[in-house]
Order: structure tokens, then C-alpha cells, then sequence
């Protein structure tokens, strides 16, 4: 009787300190501290709500109802400057969380579209503008980069104006790829050439419809560069490039330039 009423007492302390240490993991494990994390969107518009939870779970990043204007949401930080978080596990305080922009950043190209041939080679055309004029025996240096959507060969022209024809003879012929590819050509410019300032490109030259891209100009006449925003990404100065498009006819119009996010 005496060891029964013994082993029950050894058994009821041992219950008593087990259930007091399950208490305390589980006080360690689940906090009870409410914290409110504040969302700054710091320099954007609109707002994120602030969240009350406990210290230690996980807080959801807000990515909708807030935005600025030339910039996208990289993502939020502890502070202004970032760095930027992936998760955050509420502390045990108040805090705050900050928004963190990134430029957005564009590709700028020229886009021309050419409908099928009709009669002529230069049914659709494009044209870049020199600011310095062609003379006899000046050395040129040209590069760009071209794109279309079908693989083409294109052929060039010099003219005085875009559409004022002086001699077939341009910069020589083009191959275009479904893939972006530099285009390097250099010489000396032919008697014939003479007081010209614009290269023509005969886009029916390929018969079929199709779409060509255009990017990155470099014209260099003894040395001196010879295009405006050969880039295409200093603003919307298009003064040296001219399309004839979609088989419209009619004069050359400024080219159109495609801008898309990187």
C-alpha cells in the first residue's frame, strides 16, 4: 500500500513539471506581443495599411495600391535606402517598413513596316539623315544594329533629302536576321555621292511583307559623328530618321521609335 501511494506521488510531481515545462515551450514558441508594422512608401503614391501581429510571425509585403511614376517596386526595406528584404518576421516593437523604387529603365528602336511589294523595290523605305554633308573622297565609318522579322537582304541608295535620289550606290547591302545583329560598313564616299546626306534603305528589295528594326546608329565622317540620338535614347529627337510604311506612299514622315522595360 505504502509503495503504491509513493509511486503515485512520484508519478503526479513528474506530471506536474512536465505539463509546467509544455507551458513554458509553449509561451517560448507562441508570443503573445502584438506589434504594428507600418508601411512608408517613401516618395510614391497611394498607401499599404498597417498590420497588427504577433512578434515573430511572418509579415506579407504589400505590392498593390502604391506606385511612382517612372519607377517600379523593387521591394521594401527597414530603411529608406534599403537594402531590399525577401520575408520579414515581426520584431518585438512597432516598426516600420520602406518602400524601395527602381527606374524603370526602356530599349528604344525604330520599327518600320513594309507591306508586300507592289511595283517597286522602294514601295516601303527607310531612310538615316547625316548632319554632315557626303563630299567626294571623305572617309565613312557606319554601324547599327538590325532585326526583322523575317531574314532579308536589303539594298541602299544615296539621296540629297529622304526621297531625293542621287546614285544607287548607299552603304552597300544589308542582311537582316531574325535576331539583332551589329551591321559594320565602311569607305569612301564616290564622286557620284557628291553633296548627298541621306542613306535609303529599299525595303521591298525583299518582296514580302515584313517588319525591320533599327538601333544603335553610328555615322562617322572623317571622324566626326554625323547623327543626332543615334542611341535613340536621349529623348524623342527623331530629326534624322524617316520611314515610308505600310504601303502608304506619299512623302517620308519621321520614323516610328518603339520604347519597351528592359
Amino acid at each position: 500500500m505504502k509503495k503504491n501511494l509513493l509511486f503515485a506521488t512520484m508519478v503526479s510531481v513528474a506530471m506536474a513539471f512536465g505539463f509546467t515545462a509544455c507551458e513554458e515551450d509553449e509561451d517560448e514558441e507562441f508570443s503573445t506581443t502584438q506589434v504594428t508594422i507600418s508601411f512608408d512608401v517613401n516618395g510614391g503614391q497611394g498607401t499599404a495599411k498597417a498590420i497588427t501581429t504577433r512578434e515573430g510571425d511572418y509579415v506579407p509585403l504589400p505590392s498593390d495600391g502604391i506606385s511612382k511614376e517612372g519607377y517600379n517596386l523593387k521591394g521594401w526595406s527597414t530603411s529608406p535606402n534599403g537594402p531590399v528584404i525577401s520575408f520579414y518576421a515581426a520584431p518585438g516593437q512597432n516598426a516600420t517598413l520602406y518602400a524601395i523604387w527602381g527606374i524603370i529603365e526602356y530599349n528604344h528602336y525604330i520599327e518600320v513596316e513594309a507591306t508586300a511589294k507592289v511595283s517597286d523595290p522602294w514601295d516601303n523605305q527607310f531612310w538615316f539623315k547625316s548632319n554632315i554633308p557626303f563630299n567626294e573622297g571623305d572617309k565613312w565609318e557606319f554601324t547599327m544594329k538590325v532585326k526583322a522579322d523575317a531574314a532579308a537582304e536589303i539594298g541602299t541608295q544615296t539621296h540629297k533629302a529622304p526621297g531625293a535620289y542621287i546614285h544607287y550606290v548607299g552603304i552597300g547591302n544589308v542582311p537582316f536576321t531574325t535576331e539583332w545583329k551589329e551591321f559594320k560598313a565602311e569607305g569612301t564616299f564616290e564622286a557620284a555621292q557628291q553633296d548627298g546626306f541621306t542613306i535609303a534603305f529599299n525595303l521591298n528589295d525583299f518582296a514580302d511583307a515584313n517588319k525591320y528594326y533599327f538601333d544603335d546608329f553610328s555615322l562617322k565622317i572623317g571622324g566626326k559623328e554625323a547623327i543626332t540620338n543615334g542611341s535613340l535614347e536621349e529623348g524623342d529627337d527623331v530629326s534624322c530618321f524617316f520611314s515610308k510604311e505600310k504601303g502608304l506612299g506619299g512623302d517620308p514622315v519621321p520614323s516610328r521609335v518603339i520604347k519597351v522595360v528592359k
